[in-house]
């Protein structure tokens, strides 16, 4: 059934029974409820809340009886199962759903990462626009490190059997293609961009039974015949990225990030914040001004040659330290510009992606390639500057900074005397590898005024037992994103097996021992949200394999009506073999 919005939740079953630990909106999109997707007991469910313009919606009790099936069906048949329902009124006048079929789900096994990379040669709106597009190909050569890949529209996607007939008749020319394909030559193949989710699970049925592959595409985003796209996918997770219209190497958007090989481009702290998109949380809108826009800086202002000896003219240990601060001081006092030609282009992507910047706070980030490390973090050792205006002539008070001053004071920071004694510290190889990783990518983000925020530790942090999950929750930015930690202290302890919550302790002048969480205003977090922050945590340790050191906040959402949570950063904790054991 295909509604204009609908309600997702999630449901957990464990030996109490299914608890509902999470509710989000998502638009134009279907009914379903699937069974083992996410793994562990977790449920899905999408009820309408377009049906209370009519009658009553759903009640709870609906999408627990609904999740009690599946885990039935699941635990009966030994399979993850899909379970496609309606919802229709009952003889009393009340609403009820009506199960339509139930279908085994089969969960997709990640693999390695992968990059597709093609060029859309046409879009396919109708039937007679596969005339054009074999017409097309016989007059064009398929370029040998480009797929050919296709668009089709929503019309197309949304009739199962026009779409049938379009994958018939489009495998036919593909087949009819690899007839006259060269020995040795790659055999040609049509790769599809389709819009929504809402079309996907129809798409995948029939693309596996023609052998065809697509990609559900985010609507809104622009594509156009010739346009070169990137696809990264792990066989679960995938990013479509339009590369023509992505940005540029000095300036990237993470949310359009092609690929996760370019950490060497934008830094640890934004591959982080991929990680987290991957894995489907929200995070703020951000760009990266990449390591190239970093030694763009560091030429417009006649500093390369400064950098070079930095990096291959060491004296010995005993002459390290007066000679590192003297090369730092000429870099940080040198800073003084940024390329003009590089930083319009970067200004002009940040107005591009981020609605409104003009009039709203960002914040500046650093990014290094050697922080947000497993092996070493260098937590704190780099500037993070709120408060950020991209106009100039916005600022009102000393609180601010315009986005100019920001970037240049971040790429600043890690050239100070501070941080040159603590690399004479290190053994040799390893402050080498650290002064390589001072390259400085800078991540500016849209800045939550948030009204809760926090971390999560997957580890508790006296006992360094990464048995366990500890979430801490503070009024406003508190310790997060260069807040201050001021106010209220949220405490919550979960065992990381079974999902349990261990204690709530809430600290504002005196400790005090919580036995549930009840309201924002009384405790910080809900139940229901400390169990999201949770799942989040747990999500995250078993998609990347680290134990995750993440950092989230409470605030309005994209429209500022409503509050949602976002995450704003991952990093992987250092954990000792015998901190697992324990």
């Amino acid at each position: 059934v295909t509604i204009e919005q609908s309600d997702y939740i999630i449901i957990q079953i464990n030996g109490s029974g299914p608890q509902i630990i999470e509710r989000r909106i998502f638009p134009k999109t279907h009914m379903y409820l699937d069974r083992g997707e996410n793994s562990e007991g977790l449920s899905k469910v999408l009820l309408p809340t377009e049906m209370q313009m009519h009658f009553n919606p759903l009640h709870d009790f609906d999408a627990l009886r609904l999740a009690i099936v599946a885990d039935t069906l699941g635990t009966y048949t030994g399979q993850p199962q899909r379970i496609e329902f309606s919802a229709g009124i009952t003889r009393d006048g009340g609403i009820a759903p009506y199960i339509n079929e139930t279908l085994p789900f089969e969960i997709p096994e990640k693999r390695k990462p992968t990059t597709i990379k093609g060029q859309v040669i046409a879009q396919i709106k109708t039937l007679e626009d596969i005339g054009a597009l074999k017409c097309k190909l016989k007059r064009r050569a398929v370029s040998k490190d480009l797929e050919t890949m296709v668009i089709l529209d929503s019309k197309i996607t949304t009739s199962p059997n026009l779409l049938s007939q379009v994958l018939i008749r489009i495998r036919e020319i593909q087949l009819e293609k690899q007839k006259y394909q060269q020995p040795g030559e790659r055999p040609f193949e049509v790769v599809f961009l389709y819009p929504g989710s809402k079309t996907e699970h129809a798409f995948k049925v029939l693309a596996t039974e023609y052998g065809m592959r697509g990609y559900p595409i985010i609507k809104g985003k622009k594509y156009k015949v010739d346009d070169v796209v990137s696809i990264w996918t792990n066989g679960v997770d995938h990013q479509v990225t339009n590369l023509t219209r992505a940005g540029n190497k000095y300036a990237v958007c993470i949310a359009e990030w092609p690929n996760r090989l370019l950490v060497k481009k934008v830094g640890n702290k934004a591959e982080g914040l991929q990680i987290l998109i991957a894995q489907g949380e929200k995070v703020p809108k951000a760009i990266v001004l990449t390591s190239d826009f970093f030694h763009a800086t560091l030429k417009e202002n006649r500093l390369s040659s400064v950098w070079d000896l930095l990096l291959t003219d060491l004296p010995t240990k005993q002459d390290l330290k007066p000679y590192l601060k003297e090369r730092f001081r000429q870099i940080k006092e040198g800073l003084q510009a940024l390329p003009n030609k590089e930083w319009m282009r970067s200004v002009n992507l940040i107005r591009e992606n981020f609605n409104g910047a003009a009039d709203k706070h960002l914040i500046s980030r650093s990014t290094a390639l050697v922080e947000d490390l497993t092996e070493k973090s260098l937590t704190g050792a780099f500037l993070t500057i709120p408060n950020v205006r991209l106009n100039e002539n916005a600022i009102s008070s000393g609180f601010e900074m315009s986005l100019k001053d920001a970037v240049l004071e971040v790429m600043r920071s890690p050239f100070s005397d501070e941080f040159a004694d603590f690399i004479c510290t290190l053994p040799p190889d390893e402050g080498r590898a650290v002064l390589a990783g001072l390259i400085m990518p800078v991540l500016v983000m849209q800045q939550i005024e948030a009204e809760v925020s926090g971390t999560i530790f997957h580890m508790d942090t006296i006992t360094k037992s990464t048995n366990l999950v500890t979430i801490q929750a503070q009024d406003g930015v508190g310790g997060v994103v260069g807040g201050d930690n001021r106010g209220r202290t949220l405490t919550v302890i979960f065992d990381s097996t079974t999902g349990e919550i261990l204690s709530r302790t809430l600290e504002n002048g005196v400790s005090q021992q919580l036995s549930v969480l009840t309201t924002r205003e009384a405790t910080l977090l809900t139940e229901e949200e400390a169990k999201r922050l949770f799942v989040s945590a747990r999500t995250a340790r078993q998609s990347t394999g680290e134990y995750p050191d993440m950092e989230w906040c409470i605030g309005p959402d994209e429209l500022g009506e409503e509050s949602q949570m976002w995450f704003v950063q991952f990093r992987p904790l250092r954990t000792s073999k015998k901190d697992q054991e324990k």
